[in-house]
């Protein structure tokens, strides 16, 4: 009869009706886990981009000069908080850790005596024009990082005089 058939027609549609809302209900549950997904990626960005922004007054930034005239090697804190100097290593020799660090405030410098530098670049370039050594210097921050500043000192004879330059080449965080 015409009631049993609109009875039907109206189930399969009600049915059709609820299973289309079932679908919906699931792509819209993915897409809330999608981006709930992408939240958390987005917290933990920020949280990362916090932590260096928070460590950004931290950060070593020192430079290694030589004084021609003063022979001396001048160690400069570029950076915006104290640095603390424990320790050198010239070339191969012995690493050389004090008990007490030394300060280096903001903008100041730190020097050590180098008279006998010129001299021992002199006698390892003999007839070489130029001869490369590295300085290393072992630093902490303010807040107890541990830095490694590695310097190139080159050595380059032009006639009796003996010419000294430095390159800060790396400012690494290292555990020394």
């Amino acid at each position: 009869s015409a009631f049993e058939t609109w009875q039907v027609i109206t189930s399969i549609a009600q049915t059709a009706i609820l299973l289309a809302t079932l679908l919906a209900a699931i792509y819209i549950g993915l897409k809330q886990a999608e981006i709930s997904n992408r939240q958390a990626d987005i917290s933990e960005t920020q949280t990362a981009i916090s932590r260096s922004l928070a460590d950004l007054p931290f950060v070593v930034s020192a430079e290694i000069t030589y004084e021609q005239q003063t022979k001396r090697l001048h160690i400069y804190n570029k950076g915006q908080t104290n640095i603390y100097l424990w320790g050198t290593k010239l070339g191969d020799g012995p690493r050389v850790v004090e008990q007490e660090p030394r300060l280096i405030t903001p903008g100041g410098f730190y020097y050590l005596l180098a008279e006998s530098l010129e001299g021992d670049l002199r006698k390892v370039l003999g007839m070489q024009p130029e001869v490369k050594g590295l300085f290393i210097i072992y630093l902490t921050s303010q807040n107890d990082v541990k830095y490694i500043v590695s310097t190139v000192i080159l050595g380059m004879l032009s006639g009796d005089q003996i010419a000294v330059h430095t390159q800060t080449t790396s400012i690494r965080p290292e555990v020394w």
